[in-house]
């Protein structure tokens, strides 16, 4: 009876499971980071002004037709910062993440990986899209791995699995 269930359930399920794409993991060399995209990102190089003036942004981004947007960056910062002044820019990414027309709903300071590196995750809801990310701060670079759709994306199982599979690896 078992066996006959699974295999119903199974052919139930087939369908939908095949059509979702498979993750595809991208490996940022330069930035020496991973994370489980849900297909192919675009990467690009944009540059903001920052505290101690501009600063290159380095992103990979993956957007769907419906209005999700998955997203991977990296930025150089002070390399030998005190516990405070990386705590510090930390909060920063949190703020300039926060637009004026948007409410920081959580943020919270976490560890990050099997190293407890000093990380924030963060929840923003604007009228028409939310944001969710985890910040990483590691040797004088900042990591971050964002989503941003409505509130029921950002909240479900596919956003947190993006920001789950952030990986650093050198």
């Amino acid at each position: 009876m078992r066996t006959v269930f699974f295999f119903l359930a199974a052919a139930c399920f087939a369908p939908v499971v095949l059509a979702r794409p498979a993750a595809e993991v991208y490996t940022s060399k330069e930035g020496g980071y991973t994370a489980k995209f849900p297909g192919t990102p675009k990467e690009e190089t944009r540059t903001q002004p920052g505290p101690a003036g501009e600063v290159k942004l380095y992103l990979a981004v993956y957007a769907t037709s419906k209005g999700t947007a998955f997203l991977t960056a990296y930025q150089e910062h002070k390399a030998a910062a005190t516990a405070e002044e990386q705590k510090a820019i930390l909060d920063a990414v949190v703020r300039g993440a926060t637009p004026k027309d948007g409410k920081l709903v959580e943020s919270k300071d976490v560890e990050f990986g099997p190293d407890k590196l000093p990380a924030k995750t963060y929840h923003v809801e604007r009228p028409k899209v939310s944001v969710r990310g985890v910040v990483v701060y590691r040797g004088g670079r900042v990591y971050q791995a964002i989503v941003s759709g409505p509130k029921d994306f950002v909240g479900g199982k596919e956003a947190a699995a993006f920001l789950e599979s952030l990986t650093l690896t050198k």
